[in-house]
């Protein structure tokens, strides 16, 4: 059983996924890059033919690939997860930087409309620092402006109602393997103090 905040968050996931399967298909030519054409799921050079597979299959099935890859600075570690990992990443950030730069072409209120404007407004950090906690400032005032304790419960639920886990969230737990417990089963409090090792033990 999901609550209504996971469930409104699955149909945003949705609503974005499509719009990103439209961006794919609407892309120009010139948009795509090395990190979107078509990859070779088996690449025959990443094997080592040299080694009999009998004698060492790792090897045989791999030596071409552990013979030149190479560990990114950034990376503890390399592989073809990670790899392919990247190349999504990579494609993704093609698909939506094309969107934004196309903009003004696609039809208001279209999947790749609402796409570049999501994607945009997320990216322009100047735009975002310009106007600070002005487009929060409406719902603030109004909660400086609650005058009695009930006010604080209806304030909670409309926030609950929009997404936002106004001082606790609901979950479900796992009572034991295979078990999951049906309904709000946790009350996770979302202001805590600090532990005492914040003060006492320096960096």
């Amino acid at each position: 059983m999901r609550t209504s905040r996971e469930m409104a968050a699955f149909g945003r996931a949705l609503l974005l996924a499509g719009g990103l399967a439209a961006a794919c298909t609407a892309l120009p030519a010139g948009a795509q890059t090395a990190a979107q054409k078509p990859v070779v799921a088996l690449d025959p050079a990443n094997r080592d033919e040299t080694c009999a597979p009998c004698n060492d299959f790792y090897k045989y099935a791999n030596g071409g690939w552990l013979a030149t890859a190479k560990i990114p600075a950034s990376y503890a570690g390399i592989g073809a997860f990670r790899e392919l990992r990247d190349k999504n990443e990579a494609a993704l950030h093609d698909i939506m930087d094309a969107a934004v730069a196309n903009m003004s072409k696609a039809k208001a209120g279209s999947n790749e409309w609402k796409l570049a404007a999501y994607y945009g407004t997320c990216m322009d950090s100047s735009a975002a620092e310009a106007a600070g906690y002005k487009p929060i400032e409406p719902e603030l005032k109004r909660i400086a402006g609650l005058k009695a304790k009930k006010d604080i419960t209806a304030t909670v639920s409309r926030l609950h109602r929009q997404g936002t886990a106004a001082l606790f969230r609901f979950a479900l737990t796992v009572a034991k393997r295979g078990v999951i417990n049906e309904g709000p089963a946790e009350l996770v409090g979302m202001y805590h103090m600090p532990f005492v090792q914040t003060f006492t033990v320096k960096p």
